[in-house]
């Protein structure tokens, strides 16, 4: 089935020159990855192709999902003022009309010498490949560690849709730039994007905890393609229900 303007190019990991030890892919920065990515080795294909290729399983809202952005996963495009390749997960949901909260949690890899982030990127397509255009940034900053999360990047998303059907989130990485964040000693929060999580400059990492910024002051946490992550989509209740 083809759907028009709704072609994706993305390409298949396995033959990509990631594949050395899952540590090495799982700690790869941005910059370790545009280095070495040749676009060459892209071909264009169908969302049903992409769909294909991940053949992701049905999920239920208000479910807690675990999943990840990792080296044995497609890529795709994402386009812009500069293209970039990115790993890409489909989620796949059978909902109804209506609006929806989606969170995500972007954990931070903090283990060994070298840190790292993967910063999400989510759109919504319905089965057909149809982009739901109304999706929006409801809140997207880094957040302390807790008893249960490492440092972390703490996103939530809005949109609404008009028809029951089948949808699918699509979780990318932000690798439009290689700049790193730093940990920094202050404890407030930062936005790091108040739009499509397309983040520029060099942003602080703060709210990172008293003894991890007394250890790592200034250290830089890297940006990568790949990390975990965790999702929950919720319905909004209308004032009737």
């Amino acid at each position: 089935m083809k759907v028009k303007n709704r072609f994706l190019s993305f390409l298949s990991i396995s033959g990509f020159l990631l594949m050395a030890s899952s540590s090495f892919g799982q700690k790869l920065t941005t910059k370790e990855f545009m280095e070495k990515f040749n676009f060459n080795q892209c071909f264009t294909g169908t969302f049903d192709k992409l769909i294909e290729e991940i053949n992701p399983k049905g999920n239920s809202l208000n479910e807690k999902i675990k999943s990840d952005l990792n080296n044995k996963q497609p890529l795709i495009m994402i386009e812009g003022e500069r293209a970039y390749p990115s790993p890409c997960n489909l989620h796949k949901f059978e909902l109804k009309s209506g609006k929806y909260s989606l969170e995500l949690i972007s954990l931070g890899n903090m283990a060994g010498l070298k840190k790292t982030i993967m910063i999400p990127l989510i759109k919504v397509y319905s089965k057909q490949g149809e982009l739901t255009e109304n999706i929006k940034v409801a809140k997207y900053e880094t957040r302390s560690p807790t008893y249960t999360l490492p440092f972390h990047i703490y996103s939530s998303w809005e949109f609404e849709i008009d028809k029951n059907d089948i949808y699918y989130i699509q979780v990318t990485s932000d690798n439009s730039s290689d700049s790193n964040l730093s940990l920094d000693e202050t404890s407030e929060q930062t936005v790091i994007s108040t739009g499509a999580a397309m983040t520029t400059g060099s942003p602080i990492v703060t709210g990172a905890g008293i003894l991890t910024t007394m250890l790592l002051k200034g250290y830089p946490v890297k940006r990568s393609p790949f990390g975990k992550y965790k999702i929950n989509l919720e319905q909004y209740k209308s004032e009737n229900q």
